[in-house]
């Protein structure tokens, strides 16, 4: 139940903005203080699991929209060597709006709504996830699967141009700095920071191997 597994007993509080520390720690005690967790806390692991490959389709009638969604799991955590590369090349593939999913399904063949690629790469577990994702008229779900297919062949295959490369860096670069002068993505990372013992001296070395890799995706 919420009662038993709720509770700031292993929490962290971060505030970002012109504030006085104090008065805010204060305020932090007063509202927060007493609200402890009745269950001690575990972090849940997220290891890597190994998933047959299946292709499969929900058919929902009901639904002017269809979605095409694809995916596999990689056995890396956010501190293995080639999580920078494997993040560029995958930004270069679908991570932005000038990728080539992005160029090829929406710009030239129309074919979707809107399209993307992640790679979600955890702490701590070798647990992490690829997936892609696309918004699409029913009528054309075999041609954006089959565009799809060819797009990721073609990267795997013949790998990406160094122009292509170069622009991914600096955009991505550009990304990250403009999410830490936002309070919500600055309030994201230095929580994460402090929960697994890092400083900004991570991130800035996650960038600094990101602007000096040769992606392998």
């Amino acid at each position: 139940a919420y009662s038993d597994l709720w509770g700031c007993s292993t929490a962290t509080f971060a505030v970002v903005g012109d504030f006085d520390a104090a008065e805010v720690q204060a305020l932090a005690k007063t509202l927060l203080g007493d609200w402890k967790s009745k269950t001690p806390f575990q972090r849940v692991a997220r290891g890597h699991v190994v998933v047959k490959p299946v292709n499969k389709m929900i058919e929902t009638p009901d639904k002017a929209n269809a979605t095409f969604t694809a995916g596999m799991r990689v056995e890396i955590d956010d501190e293995d060597p080639d999580q920078p590369a494997l993040m560029l090349g995958n930004y270069i593939f679908g991570g932005n709006t000038a990728s080539r999913l992005w160029d090829r399904l929406r710009q030239k063949e129309g074919w979707t709504y809107g399209t993307s690629s992640r790679l979600n790469t955890p702490t701590k577990d070798k647990g992490a996830d690829w997936t892609a994702t696309a918004i699409l008229a029913p009528q054309n779900a075999k041609k954006l699967e089959a565009g799809f297919k060819e797009e990721l062949t073609k990267i795997l295959t013949t790998g990406v141009t160094p122009e292509e490369v170069e622009k991914a860096k600096k955009t991505w670069l550009q990304e990250q700095g403009l999410r830490r002068s936002e309070d919500r993505g600055l309030l994201g990372s230095l929580t994460n920071n402090e929960y697994y013992g890092r400083t900004f001296a991570w991130q800035a070395a996650v960038e600094t191997k990101a602007s000096f890799s040769v992606p392998i995706f």
